[in-house]
């Protein structure tokens, strides 16, 4: 089986697509803390819901985004967070979908 993969340089909340993958760094950042402003009232508490380093959190139909589910990847604190971690995060998250 292939999976698609494009890297696309725009606004992540306005692309068409299955499934936007976001860090959770143990903390809300950038990117993730925007998604989670926006989807906090459609999930009270969801800042309590966000995953823990290692598990996972997905959200179906969540707020005004392109795509249908967020995937929240549990990450280290952003301090522990290298740039040899994405690739981890990528196969993490890509393997985590296959089995979803």
């Amino acid at each position: 089986m292939q999976i698609p993969i494009k890297v696309i340089s725009t606004d992540a909340f306005a692309i068409q697509t299955d499934v936007l993958v976001l860090k959770y760094a143990q903390g809300l950042y950038g990117l993730d803390k925007k998604a989670v402003g926006h989807m906090s009232p459609l999930y009270p508490g969801l800042e309590t819901r966000l995953p823990k380093t290692g598990d996972f959190a997905l959200f179906e139909k969540p707020g005004p985004f392109g795509a249908r589910q967020i995937l929240f990847v549990g990450v280290e604190r952003l301090p522990l967070f290298r740039y040899q971690n994405v690739r981890e995060f990528a196969r993490r998250a890509l393997a985590y979908l296959a089995q979803a």
